[in-house]
């Protein structure tokens, strides 16, 4: 295995040879994307990430009819845990959890996929199922914000996982087959897509989610949003409203802005849609998909915008690698929400006096 890391180290105090002894990783391996995350545990008992890598291996592109991982993506995604082990590897982290969710999930074929990470990397790869995939989202984004009667969406590649919580706990979860490459491989043939296409979709979106929003006996006052797709389309909606923020964690994206994006996007070639602020070549041929999906999980919600959050589903489950279970207490949760976020966005906080930020640019 080489010695040298698959992406580029993105915080400057992170020189090469530089060994994190004291660190954990997560692995997590969507039907689209692949992150790496390492993590430095805090006093407080939170987790802060300081090194990232994405890989595009696509697990969910070219399905057979009856769900099987085609050969060239089975590829691709060891390919991409190869550069992860590597990385691994050279920064000496000592301690990695690796996890993959919906095209893995579903696929007859998973095993192959399992068997060869595992003789390549020595990589172990856990299935998550979908309630866990639920579990791990809301302890990501309970771990920064005080949960009370809320609603939290995980778009991903291949399903979208809502959660509904009721006093700071998960009441309701569902993954449902709504993922940004799932419906865009079924819906759409044209680059840029047709008005037919974009009716259908829009009309099997609705549908799906009406269902969803019936059994859960209604939605939350806020609605939360995990994922590249909303990550890509917070930035695009910073820079195209210029606004003087920089950071997504905390950005509230309301339908205005949806429509607007999507307004902006549907005439495109996805070629040109990557010269967009935030829409990458990964994203540039679903983000349509994904607007209108999103656009309808908040029509549906009944909130009134969308709070995208920065920590979800590899912060759920590194918090459960170091033993962090969360309070059930939501009065204990929200403060120790405050404190995580304090330690992970950079503020000082003294809980014997109010806090002032350390840095006047700094976003919660």
């Amino acid at each position: 295995m080489g010695r040298t890391p698959s992406a580029t180290l993105h915080r400057s105090e992170i020189g090469p040879g530089e060994r994190f002894s004291q660190s954990i990783g997560v692995i997590d391996i969507g039907s689209n994307t692949a992150r790496l995350v390492v993590f430095d545990v805090t006093p407080a008992g939170a987790v802060r990430p300081v090194y990232e890598a994405k890989e595009v291996p696509r697990l969910g592109a070219g399905l057979a009819a009856d769900g099987r991982l085609a050969s060239e993506a089975i590829a691709r995604g060891v390919a991409a845990m190869e550069r992860f082990a590597g990385t691994l590897e050279y920064l000496g982290v000592p301690k990695t959890l690796a996890v993959t969710t919906s095209a893995v999930r579903d696929a007859p074929n998973a095993g192959e996929f399992i068997s060869t990470v595992q003789r390549t990397t020595g990589i172990l790869l856990r299935i998550l199922s979908g309630s866990e995939e639920a579990r791990y989202d809301y302890l990501g984004v309970a771990s920064a914000w005080g949960l009370s009667d809320d609603l939290i969406c995980d778009l991903g590649g291949g399903s979208l996982q809502l959660v509904q919580t009721r006093a700071a706990q998960i009441a309701n979860s569902v993954s449902l087959p709504l993922g940004v490459l799932r419906v865009t491989q079924r819906h759409i043939d044209h680059d840029p897509p047709k008005d037919r296409e974009l009716e259908d979709l829009r009309a099997y979106v609705r549908d799906t989610l009406r269902t969803t929003v019936d059994a859960f006996g209604g939605t939350g006052r806020r609605l939360f949003a995990i994922g590249g797709t909303i990550r890509s389309a917070a930035r695009a909606v910073i820079a195209l409203r210029d606004y003087p923020v920089r950071r997504v964690h905390g950005l509230p994206i309301r339908a205005h802005d949806l429509d607007a994006l999507l307004e902006l996007m549907v005439e495109m070639p996805s070629t040109k849609r990557r010269a967009i602020p935030g829409i990458g070549s990964d994203r540039s041929d679903v983000i349509v998909a994904g607007l209108i999906i999103m656009e309808e999980v908040l029509r549906a919600s009944g909130a009134p915008e969308i709070v995208v959050t920065g920590t979800g589903i590899r912060d759920g489950l590194a918090l459960e690698m170091i033993g962090a279970p969360l309070p059930a207490d939501p009065i204990e949760l929200a403060s120790r929400s405050v404190t995580a976020a304090s330690e992970r966005f950079s503020f000082a906080l003294d809980r014997g006096r109010p806090w002032r930020p350390r840095r006047p640019t700094v976003d919660l």
